[in-house]
C-alpha cells in the first residue's frame, strides 16, 4: 500500500513536459478505477505547455476517469469534481461555474466563499440524479440569475444552458440484450 494506505496502482499514464523537465502521472488504474491524479497541478512547467491540456482532455474523453485525486484529500467521483484544469463538461465544473455566476451576479446570496464546495456537491448530485427535468430546473435557474446582468454575464448563462443542456442528453450506454435460454434445456 501506498504512503497513505491506498492500494498502489496497478497501471499508471503519464505526461512530461515539452522541454522535458517535468513530469507527472494523470491516470492510475487502482482497484480497477480509472483515477486523475492531478499531480500536475503543482507543477508550473506542465500548467504552462500548451499541450498538456490538450492530452488531460483527451485521456478524459478516450479513457474517462470515475475518480480524482485532488492534491491532500481523498478520491472523489469525477463527476463531482469542480475541473478548473481542462475542459470536461462534468456536473461538478458546470456546477462550479453556476456558483461563480451566482457569486458575480448576486453576491448577498453567495456570499459564503466557505459554502461554494458544498453548494457545487449540491447543483452536481441535482445535475447526476435529476435526469433532463432537473437539467430544465438548473438551467432556469441559470436565466433566473442571469436575468438582469450585462452581455457577459448573458454570454456565460448561455454557455452554462448549453453545456448543462448536453450534459442532460448525454446518452446512456446501450444495455446489452439479453441472451434468451433454449425451452430445449
Amino acid at each position: 500500500p501506498s504512503p497513505d494506505g491506498r492500494p498502489p496502482a496497478r497501471l499508471t499514464l503519464g505526461i512530461e513536459s515539452g522541454d522535458g523537465l517535468s513530469a507527472a502521472d494523470i491516470l492510475q488504474v487502482c482497484q480497477g478505477r480509472n483515477c486523475l491524479v492531478t499531480d500536475f497541478t503543482c507543477m508550473d512547467r506542465l500548467r504552462a505547455d500548451p499541450a498538456v491540456p490538450e492530452i488531460r482532455g483527451r485521456v478524459s474523453r478516450e479513457i474517462g476517469f470515475e475518480l480524482v485525486q485532488p492534491p491532500n484529500c481523498p478520491p472523489i467521483p469525477f463527476e463531482e469534481w469542480d475541473n478548473p484544469y481542462f475542459p470536461a463538461v462534468t456536473a461538478g465544473s458546470i456546477a462550479a461555474r453556476i456558483y461563480d455566476l451566482g457569486r458575480q451576479c448576486i453576491p448577498e446570496d453567495f456570499a459564503d466563499e466557505t459554502s461554494r464546495e458544498g453548494t457545487v456537491a449540491v447543483f452536481a448530485r441535482m445535475l447526476q440524479k435529476g435526469g433532463t427535468g432537473g437539467a430544465r430546473e438548473i438551467a432556469l435557474a441559470v436565466s433566473g440569475i442571469a436575468m438582469d446582468g450585462d452581455e457577459a454575464v448573458q454570454t456565460e448563462a448561455n454557455a452554462i444552458i448549453q453545456d448543462i443542456a448536453a450534459y442532460g442528453l448525454k446518452e446512456k450506454a446501450p444495455e446489452k440484450e439479453r441472451r434468451k435460454s433454449s425451452k430445449e434445456r
